[in-house]
């Protein structure tokens, strides 16, 4: 019976590691696709920095962030429970330059925004911690 409801009371906070986890991920991929310090006309008079033909690879680092321009790309970005213990964080797909974006295209460098921010989490053992201190929280209630 204890060790029963210790397993119930662990699972519960797992899942609530995970949601966290999921929400510090979203936050980081919308900050990654959120910059503002630079206006639409700024970055046109810097002659589109992102652009092949005058590319200005220092003009932020990591070069993959993106300025926001409609908010569509960024206001697209979500978490999908896809079940109880899967959670994905992603940018809806229907965003029309998304891939245009990622990829790159014959004039602008490719700018993987999500594969950057993942290997960020990963650096910085975000989801890690997080899902640690669910876990040392969920022995502490025990």
């Amino acid at each position: 019976m204890v060790l029963d409801k210790f397993r119930d009371n662990v699972i519960k906070l797992a899942r609530n590691g995970l949601k966290r986890s999921a929400q510090r991920a979203e936050e980081r991929l919308k900050q990654n696709a959120g910059l503002t310090d630079h206006s639409l006309d700024q970055l046109k008079d810097a002659k589109y920095p992102y652009s092949k033909r005058h590319p200005q690879f220092g003009f932020h680092k990591p070069f993959e962030l993106l300025h926001i321009q409609s908010g569509q790309l960024r206001n697209s970005i979500r978490i999908v429970e896809q079940d109880q213990n899967t959670m994905a964080i992603g940018v809806d797909p229907s965003v029309p330059y998304l891939t245009d974006v990622i990829e790159g295209t014959a004039l602008l460098y490719p700018r993987n925004f999500p594969l950057m921010t993942l290997r960020e989490l990963e650096e910085n053992k975000v989801i890690e911690k997080t899902m640690e201190s669910a876990i040392e929280e969920a022995i502490k209630r025990s």
